[in-house]
């Protein structure tokens, strides 16, 4: 097997009513056989599903990311410049990614709409947990953003503030949902923006299924909200329509975020946060914790409050 995918380019089988594609095999062989397809440009819709195995031999890493990086660039380059006006990835369970990029905003195909989707199933028991964001740090820099108006972005890990580069080229974004653990990452980037760089033209923030007083302390999703809103509106950015739904906020939280948006937040569903602070109990004493209360009065949040009433 070649490390080199690029080596039998010109060998390449054209399909040009290619719409649909399915791949069952270890990354590596998975990387070579679309190296040798000519994807098609003028297809309306293409859906790539591919099943990776991953062993002992094939199983590294650092091989299996370059190997899927080198999948979808292939698929990418197959489109023209404009790949889509949506960008949404989902990880609905362990190990199962898509992403998906589409010209209708509302998520409703039309007969017209170009899409382009990636659906990835990885069977790789043996890579560490951390892989899950490089590998979404990795998939996203392959795609052209200049284009992209709204982005949704569903995981069941935290991406780390370094994976979400790609949205430096989403200058025209102008709606953002994020859902579930992927908030606290999203939080997190956007408040080390001091200049407000990243996502210029948003007007509209979704938050589902999330809990804005975790993690504990200053990294909670609330203050990392709190203070990349106040970068935008020191970077006089235009100030945001914020929806929260089935998450877990205090008043004081929601009342120091309605400060930074142009309409009242709004709330919908019972508070779904997936787990996260379920777990925490607060000790019986907690009530007469004088360094707790003082730390709630001070900063203007009571996080044991919010955590315990998930």
């Amino acid at each position: 097997m070649p490390s080199d995918f690029s080596s039998h380019a010109s060998q390449k089988v054209s399909l040009p009513r290619l719409t649909r594609l399915s791949v069952a095999d270890h990354i590596l062989e998975t990387a070579e056989v679309i190296a040798h397809l000519d994807i098609p440009k003028a297809a309306s819709q293409v859906d790539v599903s591919i099943f990776v195995q991953c062993d002992g031999l094939h199983g590294t890493h650092s091989a299996s990311i370059d190997a899927v990086a080198h999948v979808i660039r292939n698929i990418v380059a197959a489109r023209d410049d404009s790949p889509g006006s949506s960008f949404r990835f989902t990880q609905s369970q362990k190990r199962t990614y898509n992403w998906e990029f589409m010209d209708d905003v509302e998520w409703i195909p039309a007969q017209n709409t170009r899409m382009l989707t990636f659906h990835l199933r990885w069977d790789t028991p043996t890579l560490p947990d951390f892989s899950d964001h490089v590998l979404f740090g990795t998939v996203t820099t392959l795609y052209p953003f200049t284009h992209v108006r709204e982005i949704y972005v569903q995981s069941l890990f935290v991406p780390l503030p370094t994976s979400w580069a790609f949205l430096a080229q989403c200058d025209k974004v102008e709606k953002a949902h994020l859902v579930g653990f992927c908030t606290y990452g999203f939080s997190s980037a956007l408040a080390q923006d001091f200049q407000a760089n990243l996502l210029p033209k948003l007007r509209e923030l979704i938050i589902s299924n999330a809990h804005f007083s975790y993690p504990l302390g200053e990294e909670s999703l609330g203050r990392s909200l709190g203070a990349a809103l106040a970068n935008r509106k020191r970077a006089g950015r235009p100030p945001l329509r914020f929806y929260i739904n089935s998450s877990h906020i205090t008043l004081v939280q929601s009342q120091a975020l309605a400060l930074f948006c142009d309409e009242p937040l709004t709330y919908t569903g019972e508070p779904h946060t997936w787990g996260v602070g379920e777990e925490i109990e607060e000790p019986e004493e907690d009530d007469t914790d004088e360094e707790a209360e003082t730390d709630a009065t001070t900063e203007g949040q009571d996080e044991d409050d919010a955590i315990d009433g998930d």
